[in-house]
């Protein structure tokens, strides 16, 4: 995998004012007639991912919004090779559309089995899943500030259009979205880009690990890489409580005075009591017994010396 230098591509790109000034009319036409020859049954959403297809030429696209890198959201994709990119991105939390996010520039990736890649893991899984092809990633900024990624792959050779060209097309359907109230998640979508989910799942591992929200979203992201699922569904598992990723309570005892312990304790207050109870509860870094009856209390000033031996 091979990702080209932001200079090279303005390089690449260059051409005087006015041309850019002519191409920019030209694509912003196109996608106009292709988000209008598409209709009003499909959500804007749906038609401006298409249209980027079609202006661009490659083989599918995704369209993500984020406020923050881990808030991002990833709202449609037009195949299939492209939900599972952003979701391999999302999982492993790497790759084009994160650079694309963290720089505002444009970030082309070649994969390519014979020559080594940029990224630690996303260069063999993505090849994994496209072969030797190319993934384009363009920030969307068309307030200044970078509001989400649209992510082209294709399998062979380049896109239709420069790169220049390809980021108005970016910059003008993150336009577009900012001013459709209409914006949302598909439900088709749903099951692997919900963030709601994912953010209660974060709550629920910070109370049970007494964790930061940053290593409790690492760890959901490791079990989703260990285990070649989505981060979404991993979120889900851990929500409905079939998936505990604290793992069952261990505490390290001494059995036998453990158990001496126990059975003292709850042989005293049956000696006193009439009704004896016994629970246990987990709490943040301990495992609490608590044994308790309805027989006389220890008198407060000889409390302190039940810690003694051989009381």
């Amino acid at each position: 995998m091979v990702r080209e230098g932001d200079a090279a591509n303005r390089a690449t790109d260059s051409a005087g004012s006015g041309a850019r000034v002519d191409e920019s009319a030209e694509v912003m036409s196109l996608l106009a007639r292709a988000v209008g020859h598409r209709g009003t049954q499909e959500p804007l959403v749906q038609r401006l991912c298409r249209a980027c297809v079609d202006i661009l030429g490659s083989g599918g696209a995704a369209i993500t919004l984020a406020t923050t890198r881990p808030e991002s959201l990833t709202i449609w994709a037009t195949d299939q090779m492209s939900a599972a990119l952003e979701s391999l991105q999302d999982v492993i939390g790497e790759g084009p559309s994160h650079e694309a996010f963290d720089s505002g520039s444009p970030v082309v990736v070649h994969l390519d089995a014979e020559v080594p890649g940029q990224y630690a893991v996303f260069d063999d899984m993505a090849e994994s899943l496209l072969g030797n092809a190319t993934v384009w990633a363009f920030p969307m900024r068309p307030t200044g500030t970078t509001i989400g990624v649209l992510t082209l792959y294709r399998s062979s050779g380049g896109l239709s259009r420069t790169l220049s060209e390809a980021q108005v097309v970016a910059d003008a359907v993150g336009a577009a979205l900012l001013e459709d109230a209409r914006t949302e998640m598909p439900a088709s979508l749903a099951a692997w880009s919900d963030r709601a989910v994912v953010h209660q799942a974060i709550g629920m591992m910070v109370a049970q690990l007494g964790v930061p929200t940053t290593d409790a979203l690492a760890l959901l992201r490791a079990h989703a890489y260990a285990s070649a699922t989505t981060l979404t569904a991993v979120a889900s598992a851990v929500v409905s409580r079939h998936l505990d990723l604290a793992g069952a309570p261990e505490v390290t005892v001494r059995p036998g005075a453990f158990r001496r312990c126990l059975f003292n304790l709850a042989s005293n207050a049956a000696r006193y009591g009439e009704t004896v109870a016994i629970s246990g509860r987990l709490e943040a870094r301990s495992f609490l017994v608590s044994i308790d009856d309805d027989g006389p209390s220890i008198p407060p000033e000889r409390r302190e010396a039940v810690f003694k031996p051989f009381l």
